[in-house]
This record gives structure tokens, sequence and C-alpha cells, in this order.
């Protein structure tokens, strides 16, 4: 165990000494370097009670002077305080629009560039190179997703999934237009389901946070629906600046359904139903 880490773990003050959640944050972000102090508080809050109740404590005080003493335990909080529920092809009518109104446009750069901000379990990415590989882009096309901790994105580097989320998805799948079946793009054993080769080496993942870095490159198409729901609004003004100066003129950033950039960004609706935008100048 990292020395340091446990003698700064003992050094932090009670759980008591404030609100619990207050307390969690501080420790992760002088342990771990995790800034999550502009994610709204109600989400966190559900998931820490989540992790105490998984670690068998009768409260989220008890799971955090727990963690006083035994440091590696910060990792599992981390872990659980970035996890959403497996959520692959959320919301059909995106990906419709995805594949009518921005492959085609897609199409017209010799080499095409996305980035999935905030990527946690790689979902979000692999359906995107799915359907950049259904569409005739992906062997001219790199998918950047990242994270807020390197080490979460592990399984997706490693491109396996749960088999039974990706059985429940496959409505989903087909009513936002796939067509070459999803069991196609996997490989399946008892112990679950692996991204296809020809997919998987088309996506890097990295780590990257919204909250501390600025602009990686400048990509063609950015995918942040999910984890803007997570953010509160001046994390999200921050990440909408972030992504007008990743794009270029007419690039197109998506977002959750009802949620637009801010209004002194040039954007333009592309399919605002779909929450597709383009950046204008």
């Amino acid at each position: 165990m990292d020395v340091s880490v446990t003698q700064a773990s003992s050094r932090l003050p009670p759980a008591s000494a404030g609100a619990p959640l207050e307390a969690a944050l501080a420790a992760l972000l002088e342990l771990r370097g995790l800034d999550l102090r502009d994610w709204r508080p109600a989400v966190l809050e559900a998931r820490l009670k989540g992790a105490a109740e998984a670690a068998g404590c009768d409260g989220v005080p008890s799971l955090l002077e727990r963690a006083r003493a035994d440091p590696a335990l910060w990792e599992t909080i981390a872990q659980t305080l970035l996890r959403r529920p497996a959520a692959w092809f959320w919301d059909p009518r995106f990906f419709r629009a995805l594949r009518a109104r921005v492959t085609p446009l897609l199409k017209t750069y010799p080499s095409v560039r996305v980035w999935v901000p905030g990527e946690i379990g790689g979902e979000e990415a692999a359906a995107i190179a799915i359907v950049l590989d259904e569409e005739g882009v992906l062997d001219r096309s790199r998918v950047y997703a990242t994270g807020p901790v390197d080490a979460g994105l592990d399984a997706a580097r490693a491109g396996r999934f749960d088999a039974a989320a990706l059985d429940q998805a496959a409505p989903d799948y087909y009513r936002g237009g796939g067509r070459a079946g999803l069991s196609s793009h996997f490989a399946f054993d008892l112990a679950g389901a692996t991204l296809a080769d020809r997919l998987k080496r088309r996506i890097v993942f990295g780590q990257h946070s919204l909250a501390t870095d600025g602009s990686l490159n400048e990509f063609h198409l950015i995918v942040c629906r999910r984890a803007l729901l997570d953010f509160n609004a001046r994390l999200r003004q921050r990440a909408f600046q972030v992504f007008w100066e990743s794009l270029p003129v007419l690039g197109v950033l998506a977002l959750p359904a009802g949620e637009p950039p801010l209004p002194e960004l040039p954007f333009q609706a592309l399919d605002r139903a779909a929450g597709l935008f383009r950046r204008s100048c």
C-alpha cells in the first residue's frame, strides 16, 4: 500500500466534522486527485449511500471512518461515485439522427476524430463505434473515450462488457437504426462479451477531467450525453466552453435531449430533438 496515501488518509478530519458528502469529496481530491465538487449533490449522495450499503456499513459516516483506516477503500468509493448503470443505445432517437444527419457529414472528411468525454464503462464509445462501422465511417475514424480516472477504464479498454446488458439493449439498438445485429459486433463466452477487434482498435481510452482539464484536440464529433446530467450548472458551463474550443466550424456536438448549449456560444441546431448541434463560427 502507498505509505503516503495511508498517512494522508489518517490526517483527514472525521466525517462528523462536516457533511459526509463534503468530507468524501475533500478526501477524494486529496488522495486521488479526483475533483467531483461540481457534480450534482443529489447524484453523489445517492451513490455514496449505495457504497455504504455495499460495504456493509450502517451509513455514510461509518463508511468514511472505515476508509480513514483502510485507504484502499477510497478507490472503491471513487468508482461507485463515478459509475452509472449501463445504458446501451440510450435514446434511440439520437442514434437514428446520428446515422441520418451526422455520418453523411463525417464521410466528407478524409479522417474523423470523435470524442466521448466523461466515459466510465465504455458503452457509449462502443455504441458510437458500432454505428460508425455500420455506416461505413469507422475505417477512417478514431474514437477517443476519456474519463476522470484512468483506473476505471480498464474493463472498457479490454472491450469487456456484460452480456445480459447487451441482450436488454437489443430493442433500442434496432429502434436506433441498427441493422447488422448487435451480436455481430461481439464475441461471447461464459464470462461475458468482448467487443470485436475491428471496433476495439478504433477506440482510444485515456484520462481527462472536464472539471480541471482543457481541450485535448480538435474533433469532428463530440458526444457527451449521460455524463452532462451529473454536472451542476457551473461545471456544465465549463464543459460547454471546452467543447466549443475542441470543435472546428461545423463540428457536431451531441448532448442529452432537451439540454441546449450555452446561448452565448455560437451553435446551430442540427437536430434539436435528438440533441445535435453544430458550431457555427
